[in-house]
């Protein structure tokens, strides 16, 4: 008889509906956080191509190429964060800083590169016919440092089941899209929207951590 009853709670397992709720809930919010940063990386192409000429949108597009190294190059530090945070918070903090650390580093050292041999790099890595891009190129490498930045601090949080981050995103792109509907008249004014957005949410999620110092 016990071995029947075992064979029947496996086959036949209790669901736990308060589990259920909080997986779904954390479900929820980090599909939501995806979606923020999933529209952070892509959104300057997407109004670059539909409020600029195809020539200057063209000309965006492959220097965008260059300026999107930074997020590669600092997005391993978030994998090697994440599995820490189970960790003391003592611990994990000084993790985070060290990860913030190296993000801002690479992110300088890449601006310091761009900004010596802009033309140089442009030319080898997505040809000569956008070297006129490469004004472009240290403001976009400025965005995409902050958004490393935000994304490693927003991810931070919701993994120690802190969901402010969710609505913090949502303000981001609301204050964004209001931004570039009255002004988007050229990609300064495009990158400048964006940076601005990113950085309000930067500003929100360093006062949350003031408010939260053992996070």
């Amino acid at each position: 008889h016990k071995g029947i009853g075992a064979i029947s709670a496996y086959l036949n397992p209790k669901i736990n509906v308060e589990v259920l709720k909080v997986y779904f809930s954390f479900s929820v919010q980090v599909f939501l956080l995806s979606l923020v940063f999933g529209i952070l990386y892509s959104v300057d192409l997407v109004f670059v191509k539909h409020y600029l000429s195809p020539l200057d949108a063209g000309l965006y597009s492959g220097v965008s190429i260059i300026g999107r190294i930074v997020i590669f190059a600092t997005s391993p530090f978030i994998v090697v964060l994440l599995p820490s945070i189970n960790s003391r918070p003592y611990e994990r903090l000084k993790l985070l800083k060290k990860a913030l650390l190296y993000i801002i580093a690479t992110g300088l050292l890449c601006l310091t590169v761009f900004s010596f041999a802009s033309k140089q790099i442009i030319g080898f890595v997505v040809g000569g016919q956008y070297v006129g891009g490469e004004e472009y190129l240290q403001k976009m490498t400025i965005l995409f440092m902050l958004v490393a930045i935000l994304n490693t601090l927003m991810y931070y949080h919701i993994s120690t089941k802190d969901h402010k981050p969710v609505y913090v995103g949502l303000f981001g792109l609301g204050l964004l899209f209001i931004q570039i509907v009255n002004k988007h008249g050229n990609v300064d004014n495009i990158l400048n929207s964006i940076i601005l957005s990113v950085s309000a949410m930067l500003f929100c999620m360093l006062f949350l951590m003031s408010l939260s110092p053992r996070i």
